[in-house]
C-alpha cells in the first residue's frame, strides 16, 4: 500500500473517474447522449438528458475558450497555481463564493478531451454561483496529449493544488 496521504489518493480517485465519465459509449456523439442515456418522460423516471442540456445548447457546451466563460459565469478568474510537484504555473478557473462565511467548494474536473476551458463545464459554474459555492476548475495538464495528463502524479497533484489555492483564498467549509 503507498504511502500518499488521503487527500491525495481522494484527488486520484477523482481524476480517474474523469476517465470514466469521459469515455462516450460506442455511437455516441460529441454534445448528444446515447439513446440509451435518455428516459422518456412518460417512464416516471428521472427526467431525460435533454430537459438538463437543451438541444439549444448541446452545440454550445463542446467547444472550448475562455470568452464563453467569462461571458456565463459573472466573477470567473482563470488564475494560474503553482504545482508544489514541479514549480510550473498550472491553469485553473477559480470562481470565488458570493456569500459570507464558509462555504462549500466545488471540485470541477473536465473531460480528456479538452482542457479546462471546455464550456461542457459552464453548468457546474453557474450552479456554483447561483447557490453560493466557490468553486475551482483545474487544468489538471490538460487533455489527453500525453503521459502527464493521464492521471500522472503530476496531473493528481495539480488537483491538490487547486482545492489548496481555494481554501487559501475563500472561506471553504472544511
Amino acid at each position: 500500500m503507498s504511502s500518499r496521504s488521503p487527500r491525495y489518493r481522494l484527488a486520484a480517485l477523482l481524476v480517474a473517474l474523469v476517465v470514466g465519465l469521459a469515455a462516450a459509449p460506442a455511437g455516441a456523439t460529441e454534445g448528444t447522449p446515447p439513446e440509451s442515456e435518455v428516459a422518456p418522460l412518460s417512464t416516471g423516471l428521472t427526467p431525460s438528458f435533454s430537459r438538463v442540456w437543451p438541444a439549444t445548447t448541446q452545440s454550445f457546451y463542446p467547444t472550448s475558450g475562455l470568452a464563453r466563460w467569462v461571458q456565463s459565469v459573472p466573477g470567473i478568474a482563470d488564475v494560474r497555481i503553482r504545482s508544489t510537484a514541479d514549480g510550473t504555473s498550472q491553469p485553473s478557473l477559480w470562481l470565488a463564493p458570493n456569500e459570507p462565511g464558509p462555504r462549500p467548494l466545488l471540485v470541477v474536473l473536465h473531460s480528456w478531451s479538452a482542457g479546462y476551458t471546455q464550456h461542457l463545464s459552464i453548468p457546474y459554474a453557474q450552479w456554483a454561483r447561483t447557490h453560493g459555492w466557490a468553486m475551482i476548475h483545474p487544468d489538471f495538464r490538460g487533455r489527453l496529449d500525453g503521459a502527464d495528463s493521464t492521471g500522472s502524479d503530476l496531473a493528481v497533484q495539480d488537483v491538490i493544488d487547486a482545492i489548496d489555492f481555494a481554501q487559501a483564498h475563500a472561506d471553504i467549509d472544511a
